[in-house]
């Protein structure tokens, strides 16, 4: 099934996100594929594949899209976050791996990684550890924000 409007039904997604402007993302939680932003505009469907490096991603390995209160589309992968805000793709880190995230709706936003971090970002451009998670050695933060 060609869930993407562009004839393009041969590659595979697992998970989607349907923004507030109306554009679904598509990705693939094993990161098979690249991630997708389709969008609806004038009666004419467009798409766009999100490819890691140059204009794209960190890594294409990604484990969540979540859309913030001031509509601000976040991805986290296995190997760092971008945001993806008013047409353009930004890579904030390429040292962590992310797995959770939290919108605290006033404009900061909290994200896990899977060395038991919890980052903060609240929109000056960088991102800052907030804490850091005690676990065991070799465990990893699990269970939902």
């Amino acid at each position: 099934m060609d869930f993407t409007g562009t004839g393009e039904n041969y590659l595979t997604y697992t998970n989607c996100l349907l923004a507030e402007n109306g554009d679904v993302w598509l990705y693939h939680s094993r990161g098979y594929n690249p991630p997708r932003r389709v969008s609806y505009d004038n009666g004419v469907f467009s798409s766009r594949i999100y490819p890691e490096g140059f204009d794209g991603l960190p890594d294409t390995r990604v484990r969540f899209i979540c859309e913030d209160a001031g509509q601000r589309i976040w991805i986290g992968t296995q190997q760092g976050l971008a945001l993806y805000e008013e047409g353009e793709i930004t890579v904030l880190d390429t040292d962590r791996s992310y797995l959770h995230w939290i919108d605290d709706q006033v404009g900061t936003v909290y994200l896990v990684t899977r060395d038991n971090q919890i980052m903060r970002y609240n929109g000056t451009g960088r991102l800052q550890q907030a804490a850091r998670l005690d676990t065991y050695p070799g465990t990893r933060p699990t269970g939902a924000l």
